[in-house]
């Protein structure tokens, strides 16, 4: 596979997390975790407290960079504006209100 068909499945995978969770919209942080919680052996894993094979999975290809994520959440939310997050929808709205009092 392709690091542009990795990233086309992440992105997959980051807009249904996006759709189905609207607190992962502005957090990178909990979005990974979903990610990783719902596509990975990891909650099983640290259920198990295995800190060697947790490490094993984390450094496996197959797991996802957080800045992987990160960089699909910012190309969905770019296709996608209502999958937006909070910060974002005032940051435009701050923006627009600024261009008005020009």
């Amino acid at each position: 596979m392709s690091v542009a068909d990795d990233l086309k499945k992440i992105q997959g995978r980051v807009k249904s997390l996006l759709n189905d969770s609207p607190e992962l919209r502005d957090n990178d942080k909990l979005l990974w975790l979903a990610y990783i919680s719902k596509h990975t052996n990891i909650p099983i894993i640290i259920k198990l407290g295995d800190m060697d094979s947790f490490k094993e999975c984390i450094m496996d290809e197959n797991t996802p960079m957080f800045e992987s994520i990160s960089r699909a959440r910012r190309l969905v939310q770019a296709e996608y504006p209502e999958l937006a997050g909070n910060k974002r929808k005032r940051l435009k709205i701050a923006t627009e209100v600024k261009e008005l009092l020009k």
